[in-house]
């Protein structure tokens, strides 16, 4: 087997080929390229040449920050040297992976907006800064990780990621701001370190599918109070006390977590001021209160059960917050 040097047409890497083969797989970014022979080595620099400086025009970079991406591919190496991407890629629908280098240290607000098809990017360790929005809706990112210089993750950075699954927020962050992750709906695993002393509201709002939240009973204690949802996480002596203290909302408790939740919050008020209201309304929540305390008691921590309850429970509080029903702290009225 005779070997002759050659270029990936995709990232320009160099590397040596089987001379009788057409195609090739690049070993540094993995795309298949059409192999070229070069009649000299005076051809291989100048076809290198060509390849390099139209790769550099699809970036636009100004003194280190990447301040747009032009090309079409759907594999993308960052150049290295760049140490800041601003929003270079929002909107780019079609693009499918990305390689960030160890040079970059900032990635910028809506750096990655609306990349729809995003399923890959690798985001090295020397990244300590992740702007908002930066991956607000890339509903194909089915994985990613959080470089564990990142303190801060800001507001909205992951919003409708739909695809991500699992989530481990790196020991050193100190705050995830407001929506971080709302409307993930298909994340069901969330690692939480104590190094997190605040969340903002609703950084898991909407996300139906999240059933596994690993955090200290220390943190969850701590942090309960203030996001009632999280109730559910208590260690199954406290979260059995909450529920029992709960007034009413039984199924409702049940599957959030805790009668104090802005979900909950809805449902007091629809049942306070509206179905109270009415003859009908009243003899449907006497007859709500008759039995679902037993049915929360033989099956309310089954999976099935909880299953069952929150797609529709998550859908009638939609609609009762689009009819101006509001999920604030609420105090139940006397009817």
């Amino acid at each position: 087997m005779n070997l002759v040097s050659c270029r990936c047409t995709n990232c320009g890497a160099n590397m040596q080929v089987d001379e009788s083969k057409d195609t090739a797989v690049c070993s540094f970014c993995g795309s298949t390229f059409l192999v070229e022979k070069p009649t000299d080595l005076n051809e291989l620099n100048e076809q290198a040449m060509e390849r390099f400086v139209g790769m550099m025009m699809d970036f636009e970079i100004q003194k280190g920050v990447l301040v747009k991406y032009n090309g079409k591919s759907e594999k993308v190496i960052i150049p290295n040297g760049v140490k800041q991407i601003k929003d270079a890629f929002k909107g780019c629908t079609g693009l499918k992976s990305v390689v960030i280098p160890d040079s970059v240290t900032n990635i910028g607000n809506a750096a990655f907006y609306g990349c729809t098809s995003l399923t890959d990017i690798r985001i090295p360790e020397s990244v300590t800064n992740l702007g908002a929005y930066a991956f607000e809706g890339c509903k194909s990112l089915k994985e990613i990780t959080i470089p564990s210089g990142v303190t801060l993750i800001r507001l909205g950075t992951f919003i409708g990621c739909t695809s991500l699954t699992s989530i481990t927020i790196p020991n050193g962050v100190m705050r995830i701001g407001d929506e971080a992750f709302r409307g993930c709906t298909g994340l069901t695993s969330v690692t939480m370190p104590d190094s997190v002393r605040e969340l903002g509201s609703s950084v898991f709002g909407g996300c139906s599918a999240l059933d596994s939240f690993s955090a200290s009973p220390e943190w969850i204690k701590r942090n309960y109070q203030i996001h009632p949802c999280l109730a559910k996480y208590l260690p199954k002596n406290e979260r059995e006390q909450e529920t029992r203290s709960s007034g009413g909302c039984y199924v409702a408790t049940a599957v959030y977590g805790s009668y104090d939740c802005p979900q909950v919050w809805v449902l007091r008020r629809y049942r306070d001021d509206i179905l109270s209201a009415t003859w009908g309304g009243r003899l449907f929540i006497r007859a709500y209160y008759a039995t679902s305390p037993t049915l929360v008691r033989l099956f309310g921590k089954k999976a099935w059960f909880q299953s069952l309850w929150r797609g529709r429970l998550d859908q009638m509080v939609l609609r009762l917050k689009n009819r101006g029903l509001e999920d604030t702290p609420y105090q139940d009225k006397p009817w």
